[in-house]
């Protein structure tokens, strides 16, 4: 069984595994004809893993939301950090 975030709007519904939001991290797409983004942090820790959350892994969180600011449609990237200094 694999996890995933489902989104359903105007009785449109899609549905974007675990894997695919971890590897591109931010995803701009339209669900029933509403702009949305989903954005995925892996370095959240899920409480489902463990009977406590101090022993459980990181495992990443999901969100997802409409894309209309002020009646126009943003876009959202990753930025990538600059690892050497």
């Amino acid at each position: 069984m694999e996890k995933l975030v489902a989104v359903s709007i105007n009785n449109i519904s899609k549905a974007y595994p675990y894997f695919v939001t971890w590897k591109k991290r931010v995803i701009n797409d339209d669900v029933g004809g509403e702009p949305v983004v989903i954005f995925h942090d892996g370095s959240a820790v899920s409480a489902l893993n463990r009977p406590e959350i101090v022993l459980s892994r990181e495992d990443g969180a999901t969100g997802v939301f409409r894309r209309e600011v002020a009646w126009s449609t943003a876009d959202f990237f990753q930025k990538l950090r600059n690892l050497c200094g």
